[in-house]
Parts: structure tokens; sequence; C-alpha cells
């Protein structure tokens, strides 16, 4: 590649950096408010968003293929905004569910003979409702079949996804309600 390619990429961008240079401001202020819409104005700032979407056209640009920037303002505006998602998707996975130690004084086991009623209520609440319900939950959520596939395993294939998609739910909420209704919800002290 020839180093020219990559002066005009750096004082194009360099330019972006003049606080003068209204493209400058309207490009920071796209990537502060993008930091707002994905809550990582407190984790990132927005000149570690500038430099590693610089740094990712640099290495672009020295790349074997050589491929080229066109309009380096333009790319600069949707590499930052992929840098942000992938800051946010990354954010995503390290929030995970701290799990606090248990403090075996207080630990609370559930009785084995609790765990079977709860099943056993929820398989006679299964036999309370209708063939074609149970059919249908058996299908979708115990053989784990796509909804499609459910619908021409019950043999209607008129039915529209959504529809069918809005029975599955109708027949969770009745088999939620004949639970409830052979074992009652136990209203727990307060803590």
């Amino acid at each position: 590649m020839p180093p020219e390619i990559l002066q005009q990429f750096n004082s194009e961008l360099t330019s972006l950096l003049d606080a003068d240079n209204p493209q400058a401001r309207s490009l920071l202020a796209f990537i502060r408010r993008s930091l707002g819409q994905y809550n990582l104005q407190d984790k990132i700032s927005v000149i570690d968003i500038f430099v590693n979407a610089y740094l990712r056209g640099v290495e672009q640009l020295l790349s074997p293929s050589g491929k080229s920037i066109q309009h380096p303002k333009a790319w600069m505006r949707s590499t930052t905004l992929n840098v942000i998602r992938e800051h946010a998707r990354a954010q995503k996975k390290e929030c995970q569910l701290s799990i606090e130690p248990i403090d075996e004084s207080s630990q609370q086991l559930v009785d084995d003979s609790v765990i079977e009623e709860n099943l056993d209520a929820v398989v006679k609440a299964f036999h309370r409702l209708n063939h074609d319900d149970r059919k249908l939950l058996e299908l979708k959520y115990l053989q784990g079949m796509p909804w499609k596939d459910v619908r021409d395993k019950l043999g209607q294939p008129n039915d529209t996804l959504a529809a069918l998609r809005k029975r599955g739910q109708r027949t969770l909420d009745k088999l939620r309600t004949e639970y409830h209704e052979i074992r009652p919800p136990v209203d727990r002290p307060d803590d």
C-alpha cells in the first residue's frame, strides 16, 4: 500500500479532532449520544471509541488485501457505531448474576416431598387440559418443535404462526390456572 493513502487517511481524521471543525463536533456528539443509548457513557470514553475505530482503519489499509477507505469521515461514523455495539455486547456477556455464598446456618433446602407434590400438581393440571391443548404443549414444549412443525402435526395448515403462538400462550395460562387451583400459592412471611 502506498504511504500516501495512509497519510491521506491520517490527515482527514486529524481534521476530525479539530474543535473548530463542524464535522468533528458532529462525529464526537454522535459517539457521545451512541454511548448513552447503549448505556456505556460511564464505561468507555468518546476518545477511546475514536481511537479504536482509527486503529481499525489503519489495520484495514495496511492489510494484505489493502482495501481502501473511500470516505474516511463516513467510514469513521459507521465504524465507531460498530465499536460501540461490540462493547455493548461484551458488557452484556460480563453482566452475569452474582452468586452470593450461602450462609449455612440460614440455608433452607426444599424438601423432596414438596418438589414431588409440585410435580404431581403440574401433571394433574396438564391432564385437566383438553386433548388439543395437551398435544400442543407436548409438541412445542416437551418435544421442542418449531411452531411451523407444531402447526403441521396438529393438522391445521391454514392457521397462522402468530395465531398458533397466541394459542400456545393461552394454553400455558390455562395450565398455570389449573396448577394454582390444585396448589394455591403460599403466602410468605415478610423478611
